[in-house]
């Protein structure tokens, strides 16, 4: 039996702001991922939360990522399959914005990027930048994943403003 205390230990923030559950996901151990989140990990915990850290105890480019961010940065499929079928947020956003889906896409992961768009990552969110992940990933040099997700980008825009004018079309019937 995992006690409240064990649990506090399993979420717990190293020197670099990391969960065991972070360092899991970024190294692919999806073994360790499933044991971690089996005894209560919790897959919500952002890197660096707490501002008071050290600024050279972690990378500026972890600060408030999730244990997803972190999968899909290093391609490890398997374990961002783990943490999004464990209530990873697939569109959750970072210190700068960026989704696990703008970190796909920034790495060139096109396995994490298809797998992604599968789970419904929303391809319309921008970073503090103003960045699409398909803005990011041409300006990588990532031509086919910045292809494939323009293409999602607009398809899904399509059908937003669709919905939007059926329900502007019903509300106008309404008032006549």
């Amino acid at each position: 039996m995992v006690t409240n205390k064990d649990t506090a230990a399993l979420n717990a923030l190293d020197h670099k702001g990391w969960t065991p559950l972070h360092h899991a996901a970024f190294n692919g151990n999806s073994v360790y991922l499933e044991l971690l989140l089996s005894y209560g990990a919790n897959v919500h915990i952002p890197t660096n939360p707490d501002s008071t850290l050290r600024d050279d105890a972690a990378d500026f480019k972890d600060r408030s990522t999730t244990a997803l961010h972190l999968a899909v940065r290093a391609g490890n499929l398997g374990c961002a399959v783990i943490l999004i079928n464990a209530g990873a947020n697939v569109n959750a956003q970072d210190w700068s914005g960026a989704t696990p889906l703008h970190e796909a896409a920034y790495h060139g992961q096109h396995t994490c990027v298809g797998m992604l768009l599968e789970y419904n990552a929303d391809g319309t969110l921008l970073t503090k930048c103003n960045k699409t992940a398909d803005r990011v990933a041409l300006d990588q040099g990532f031509t086919t994943i910045a292809t494939l997700l323009s293409r999602e980008r607009k398809k899904n825009e399509t059908k937003q403003q669709s919905q939007e004018n059926k329900e502007s079309s019903w509300w106008s019937f309404l008032c006549l």
